[in-house]
C-alpha cells in the first residue's frame, strides 16, 4: 500500500482527501497519514477527517511517505516543491478512479487527476498539475 501525505490542509486538501477515500473503497491502494500546513487554522476549516501532522518545512516526513502537493499558489509551492526535493522525498500522481489515462500518456509526478479528467492518447503531462472535473 502507497503511503501519502497532503501538503496542504485547505479547500483543495479536502478534495482530494475526499478522492481517495473514494478509490480506496474500490481499490484500498492508499494509505493517507494526514496533512501538513503551517496553519492550523487551515486543517479546521474543511474538517478534515485525518489529523494535521505538522507544518510544512519542519516537518520530518519518513523514508517511503510520499507527497501529494494540494496548494494552489505557484510560488509557494515552487518553495515546496524545491524544499522536498533537495530532502530527495518524492512526489506522487494522484489519479481519481473515474478518470481515464490512455497507456500511450507520458504522465511526470506530482500531478492531481480529479473526476472525469481524460489524458488521451500519446499526451506529454510533466510535473505538478492538477486537473479538475470533466478536464481533457
Amino acid at each position: 500500500m502507497q503511503k501519502v501525505i497532503i501538503i496542504g490542509a485547505g479547500a483543495r486538501a479536502a478534495e482530494i482527501e475526499e478522492y481517495i477515500f473514494e478509490n480506496n473503497k474500490l481499490n484500498p491502494a492508499i494509505e493517507l497519514f494526514g496533512f501538513l500546513d503551517d496553519s492550523r487554522e487551515n486543517h479546521q476549516k474543511p474538517q478534515l477527517k485525518l489529523p494535521l501532522l505538522g507544518s510544512i518545512f519542519t516537518y520530518d516526513v519518513p523514508k517511503k511517505v510520499e507527497l501529494i502537493l494540494a496548494i494552489n499558489n505557484l510560488t509557494f509551492s515552487s518553495k515546496i516543491i524545491n524544499h522536498f526535493s533537495l530532502k530527495n522525498t518524492k512526489f506522487t500522481n494522484f489519479i481519481h478512479h473515474k478518470s481515464r489515462v490512455f497507456k500511450t500518456a507520458k504522465i511526470g509526478v506530482g500531478n492531481i487527476f480529479c473526476p472525469y479528467t481524460q489524458i488521451g492518447f500519446n499526451v506529454d503531462v510533466r510535473n505538478f498539475n492538477a486537473f479538475n472535473n470533466k478536464t481533457s
